[in-house]
């Protein structure tokens, strides 16, 4: 008779924050289901379920294809301040030519 009925954890929104669910979580409808966007699949909103679904075979896979290391790093150059200096007197010399040669009615 002394048996505890488990408190059904609901979903928090202080999840969306956490470093290993929030790139996956979704809250559902029912507040005591969590659905991950890679597996397509719902799970109780257990802290302890999330971590450990985040560490099975099935969601590794899963989110393979959205991880940051897949993702092209595209080179940029820095721009020199020379470069700046530049574009800013010839910016300087176009806008006094338009002021001395456009009339404005």
């Amino acid at each position: 008779m002394n048996r505890k009925v488990p408190f059904p954890q609901k979903f928090r929104a202080e999840w969306k924050n956490n470093s290993l669910l929030k790139d996956w979580i979704e809250e559902v409808e029912d507040k005591t289901l969590v659905k991950c966007k890679f597996c397509k699949s719902s799970m109780s909103a257990r802290l302890a379920d999330l971590t450990a679904h985040a560490h099975t075979k099935k969601h590794l896979k899963s989110s393979e294809p959205f991880s940051c290391a897949r993702q092209v790093k595209l080179p940029f150059q820095s721009i020199s301040n020379d470069i700046k200096l530049k574009t800013a007197s010839l910016e300087a010399n176009l806008s006094l030519f338009v002021n001395s040669h456009c009339a404005i009615s």
